[in-house]
């Protein structure tokens, strides 16, 4: 038997492979301790709502009843006066009436406003805070003092018989000194509304030099009686206005009393300064000759000629008169 011969160089090479042993010893990581970063705190500015309360809404119904029945009484005894004489007790309706329409509009809350004042609070390990105060401002208030006050400066004008240019200036210091508290009341910018109180009492200081010094020396050449009624009359209505500021300082400037607390004390305000003083005003109607005299011209008989009595002649025929005029 004949095994056949191989060749091995034909024979494919056999690959070898070389083991190389791997260290089996492995690295064990220990945890750290570590502190993870917190988000920042959420910073949520809060908000203070001062509004009336109960007993503040109990004021404003209160004069609003007060000055509707005035304003009945009033125009009842306009019907009984002949209108020569009407022009006082008139104005006096109108002072009233103004009221009422005002607090009316307070008490059902139509006439209600809100100013923002920003309060901003540091801290030393949070990020820093923000209060907003929101405060109630009731603007009709404002619009009755500016009307009413004016007609009452008019009124003491009547009796004192202060002149034409003294009672402009009167009239535009008054209305300078309600624009400037309101502006001020309503304004949001805090450092700034101290600038609108100077301004304010610098414009009462003026009502102040016209109607108590001029207004008082033009009352000097009056009778006593006059003279006397005035110096009451104006001193008490003065005196009363002086209280406004001292609110407008302590309420909605300063923050001081409440929002209840200062519409109280402005109704007791109102109910002197314009009720109680109508009252005083009509006192006096029918002893004061300065606001007692029968009031003709255009008041009594408006631009018509209404009264007027034209007699014609002979020689008026043409509708000329003797010096050629046309009448």
């Amino acid at each position: 038997m004949v095994l056949p011969v191989m060749n091995f160089e034909e024979m494919p090479a056999v690959k070898t492979f070389t083991l190389h042993h791997a260290s089996t010893a492995t690295a064990t990581t220990v945890p750290s301790a570590t502190h993870t970063p917190q988000p920042p705190e959420a910073v949520v500015p809060s908000m203070t709502w001062q509004e009336v309360g109960p007993g503040g809404m109990r004021a404003l119904w209160t004069v609003t009843i007060l000055m509707g029945i005035a304003s009945l009484v009033f125009y009842l005894l306009t019907s009984k006066i002949t209108v020569q004489k009407r022009l006082p007790i008139l104005l006096v309706s109108l002072i009233s009436t103004t009221s009422f329409f005002a607090y009316y509009a307070m008490a059902t809350g139509d006439g209600v406003g809100y100013s923002l004042r920003q309060i901003h609070h540091t801290h030393d390990h949070r990020p820093d805070t923000y209060e907003g105060i929101y405060r109630a401002i009731y603007w009709p208030r404002w619009v009755n003092w500016t009307i009413t006050s004016n007609i009452s400066l008019f009124l003491l004008t009547l009796i004192s018989g202060l002149n034409g240019a003294g009672l402009l200036v009167l009239l535009a210091a008054n209305t300078f000194m309600y624009i400037a508290a309101g502006a001020g009341a309503m304004g949001s910018h805090h450092e700034y509304k101290w600038g609108w109180y100077i301004i304010a009492l610098f414009s009462y200081l003026m009502m102040v030099y016209q109607c108590l010094i001029k207004g008082r020396n033009a009352a000097l050449v009056k009778d006593a009686k006059s003279r006397r009624f005035f110096m009451v009359v104006s001193g008490f209505y003065f005196l009363t206005v002086l209280a406004y500021p001292i609110v407008f300082g302590l309420g909605s400037y300063a923050h001081r009393i409440s929002v209840n607390a200062e519409v109280i004390t402005f109704a007791v305000l109102d109910v002197l300064s314009q009720g109680l003083f109508c009252f005083l005003v009509l006192t006096g109607q029918d002893v004061i000759p300065a606001i007692s005299e029968d009031v003709g011209g255009f008041w009594s008989y408006g631009t018509n000629n209404q009264g007027a009595i034209h007699i014609d002649n002979e020689d008026d025929e043409d509708g000329y008169d003797d010096e050629g005029r046309h009448w």
